[in-house]
């Protein structure tokens, strides 16, 4: 126990004979004193946190005292850990003991590119000199962990959770250094608890979700990647995603290209599975825009009607060389249909 007064003549006497009462306390810590879980954590760190700033007080569920660098926390369930930097602040910005976070059951951690992490009962926060603090929390934690957390393909988490809405549909998506998580849970009481309904994009495909406007033009994210099955390499011939407001498709040699529900609806099943995969995105062309295809383009023009040019070769005789395509046209209006040739990708 740490005592905090004036070194009376006597006391300072005893110091310098070798009492240990006074001797290594803190000046600023008058007044304040340390014991029990949490005065021996503090002292087994070396009293790294600095002068202890209160006595040890009640919290939602635990005994909790402040020090100049930080925070100790104690509970029967989780015995006595620090919180401290710049995960203290993120902590604190989510309720601290009393928020989602709830207490905390490791200390510090180091991890990959000299970053930090620690545990919570709901969740991890994680630190970065370049990226700052951030938790993680709920069904997209358990999605990020599933893709390997900070040492997987998403790298180190760069925001925290953001709340959205999009062609009225709320949903909750947190960004990360390669790619982002959303989660869309309508009807689902608890908010962002049920993994089920959180999903990742990363990658080309991510690339392609930022330059198409992200969460508030595509919207959330309504599966995970769809892959055909691998090649002996390793590699996947086709790959499909689908989105709140679109889908982005894959396929080697066309690229990856998004497509906005409205160009999904608006051409036949039977046009989109002779067409194939998009080889564009939507971009402008005299009298309107247009999408090109493996096996032809789609142009939709100021009357909100739909062009369908489908590039068919003709026969080609044994005997004679091989015909040039011959374009096909059929319109129509917005009918509402499925992608035929993406729908078929085998989805994880």
């Amino acid at each position: 126990m740490f005592i905090k007064r004036p070194l009376t003549l006597a006391m300072a006497a005893l110091a310098l004979a070798g009492s240990t009462v006074a001797a290594s306390v803190p000046a600023e810590a008058a007044g304040y004193t340390t014991g029990g879980a949490i005065g021996f954590l503090y002292n087994s760190q070396g009293r790294t946190l600095g002068a202890p700033t209160s006595n040890e007080y009640s919290g939602r569920a635990d005994r909790v005292q402040n020090f100049r660098y930080g925070l100790i926390y104690w509970s029967s369930a989780t015995g006595a850990h620090s919180v401290r930097g710049g995960i203290l602040g993120e902590y604190r910005s989510n309720g601290s003991d009393a928020g989602k976070l709830g207490l905390p059951i490791t200390e510090e951690k180091p991890t990959v590119g000299g970053g930090v992490y620690q545990q919570f009962k709901g969740g991890i926060i994680y630190w970065t000199a370049s990226r700052g603090a951030h938790a993680t929390l709920g069904a997209i934690r358990s999605v990020y962990a599933q893709t390997g957390a900070e040492r997987g393909p998403l790298g180190f988490p760069t925001s925290s959770e953001i709340s959205a809405r999009n062609a009225g549909a709320s949903f909750v998506y947190q960004n990360f250094e390669h790619g982002i998580i959303s989660w869309n849970g309508v009807g689902v009481p608890v908010f962002n608890e049920d993994p089920g309904h959180a999903h990742v994009v990363f990658g080309d495909f991510y690339k392609e979700y930022l330059a198409a406007g992200g969460a508030k033009v595509v919207g959330y994210i309504s599966n995970n990647e769809g892959t055909s099955q691998p090649d002996a390499t390793g590699a996947f011939s086709v790959a499909g995603q689908w989105f709140q407001n679109g889908g982005i498709f894959y396929k080697a040699g066309a690229g990856v290209h998004y497509l906005p529900n409205a160009w999904l609806d608006g051409v036949s099943d039977t046009d989109l599975e002779a067409l194939g995969y998009p080889t564009s995105g939507v971009h402008a062309v005299a009298g309107g825009t247009a999408v090109t295809f493996e096996n032809g383009s789609v142009a939709l023009g100021p009357d909100g009607k739909f062009t369908v040019t489908l590039s068919t070769p003709s026969p080609t005789p044994t005997s004679s060389p091989s015909a040039t395509p011959t374009p096909t046209v059929q319109t129509g209006a917005l009918k509402g249909s499925l992608v035929p040739s993406p729908a078929s990708i085998t989805r994880r």
